[in-house]
């Protein structure tokens, strides 16, 4: 949110408690529309270190038959990156923080806690206390977004109560490490795919995740206590299960209860909430990091555009009516999956397995179960003309040339800016449009323009296009 908006060269301060990044891993999944938004603040290149895609995932019965296996997203890599990928977070975050550090529009208060805050109609304040010495700073800017977590003093200060979506489940998540590279005579060798593992006994999940990073989750029983779970000796029980633990170096284990919950607001005047502060889901989907993540995104070009004049305050409140259902549908879709694995009574797993048997044998069947599992809908309402069916929805990415240039992704071109398309030749009164209020980036793939890209093109015509509006989180703002 931070590099975002300081991208529109607007004065931004963090207040973090941590005075260092987390040394674990936490989040583990990211997707490409998140990718997408790192390639807009310039830290793709830098991010390949600590990522690697994925692109099947398998679901595996009580009796370690393969009930399922899927393809992860569409191969087509039509927003311009692989669908899924597996990342390192305290790599990731030291990413961002190196590029915060030496960003001259943020300042970083690390190792202040906020203690208070309020708001006013012209602004909003903080008070914040030094962690470790009696220090306190106050702070008073345009606006405030807590990006604050699940226990996010804003929410609690603003009196926002959250909304559960009736899912609450116990799980146990071990990180570990390989302590050396498994070879081909091993007898216990990970799978090198994510697995769902739909025990009835024990419903389990296995992530491959990067180098040797390996991440296991076990769902506890209801008799289990957190401080039984937590023992050792426990661990390595329930790891054998899939491989010998004396291969592992445990480096994290701690018990979660897996929420579906929603802030009744994500705006209260001023203020406002984004990530697991708005929101928090099940993690079978991987979509809790990525959801927080297009908060950002959709909010940041708002608050630029109202706090430069360009667009009343009113436009505020479309991140809320646009997010909040977006996330609504990924987290059922996520909820789908836990209860899809987290399936105990001995019929329902039968059951469950059987449409399992029909996925893999129907593809009608197979379709529906992943329209279930995968939500990810268009905005229906919000800051677009909705002229066209595709207002609202995601931009594809594909690869453009201009002039005599090498083919690149297409929104290099774009930054953090709207971006007018135009593959026929226009009038100019279409353009003129839309420059006063976006002052859009122009890209003209007509014949007669210097860029050119079969795909983009061949798009537009299927949808009967010769012009897109995109705004900087890449959805469409107006079609035609």
């Amino acid at each position: 949110m931070a590099l975002l908006l300081a991208d529109y060269d607007l004065n931004v301060a963090i207040f973090e408690k941590q005075t260092a990044v987390y040394p674990y891993p936490r989040a583990i999944h990211l997707d490409d529309e998140t990718l997408r938004i790192f390639q807009a603040m310039g830290g793709v290149e830098e991010l390949q270190s600590c990522i690697t895609p994925f692109e099947e995932m398998q679901f595996i019965g009580s009796d370690g038959r393969l009930l399922l296996q899927v393809a992860v997203g569409d191969a087509t890599k039509a927003y311009g990156h692989h669908s899924s990928y597996w990342f390192y977070q305290p790599d990731l975050e030291a990413i961002l923080r190196k590029k915060i550090t030496e960003h001259k529009h943020i300042d970083l208060f690390s190792g202040y806690e906020v203690d208070a805050l309020s708001q006013s109609p012209s602004g909003c304040s903080i008070k914040a206390k030094a962690i470790d010495k009696a220090e306190w700073i106050q702070c008073k800017g345009g606006y405030l977004v807590g990006c604050d977590g699940g226990k996010s003093i804003v929410r609690r200060s603003l009196g926002i109560a959250l909304e559960s979506l009736d899912f609450d489940q116990r799980w146990i998540v071990i990180d570990t490490l390989l302590k050396t590279e498994l070879s081909d005579s091993d007898s216990d060798p990970l799978s090198t795919y994510h697995q769902q593992i739909c025990d009835r006994k024990r419903p389990a999940t296995y992530v491959p995740a990067v180098g040797k990073h390996r991440r296991f989750e076990f769902m506890l029983k209801k008799e289990e206590t957190e401080l039984e779970l937590l023992d050792s000796e426990k661990q390595r029980a329930l790891l054998s299960t899939f491989i010998s633990p004396d291969r592992l170096e445990i480096i994290r284990a701690s018990v979660y209860t897996y929420h579906a919950l929603s802030a009744e607001q994500w705006k209260s005047g001023r203020c406002f909430l984004a990530g697991d502060a708005a929101h928090q889901m099940p993690p079978f989907a991987g979509q809790g990091m990525c959801s927080g993540i297009r908060d950002a995104h959709n909010l940041a070009f708002k608050l630029n555009l109202v706090i430069k004049g360009k667009k009343d305050a009113q436009l505020l409140d479309s991140y809320e009516q646009e997010r909040k259902s977006h996330v609504r549908g990924i987290s059922k879709g996520a909820i789908f999956l836990g209860k899809l694995i987290q399936t105990q009574h001995p019929l329902l797993a039968k059951l469950r397995d059987f449409q399992f048997f029909l996925a893999r044998h129907f593809a009608l069947i197979k379709e529906l179960m992943r329209k279930d599992a995968i939500q990810k809908q268009p905005y229906q309402q919000g800051f677009f003309t909705e002229k066209h069916r595709l207002c609202g929805q995601l931009m594809i990415q594909p690869f453009v040339q201009k002039s005599n240039d090498a083919p690149t992704l297409l929104d290099t071109y774009i930054g953090n800016h709207f971006a007018l398309i135009f593959i026929d030749a226009y009038d100019n009164t279409i353009l003129e449009r839309f420059v006063s209020d976006f002052n859009p980036v122009h890209l003209d793939f007509s014949e007669q323009g210097p860029f050119t890209s079969e795909v983009l093109v061949a798009w537009m015509r299927k949808h009967r296009l010769n012009y897109v509006l995109l705004r900087p989180d890449r959805y469409i703002f107006d079609a035609g």
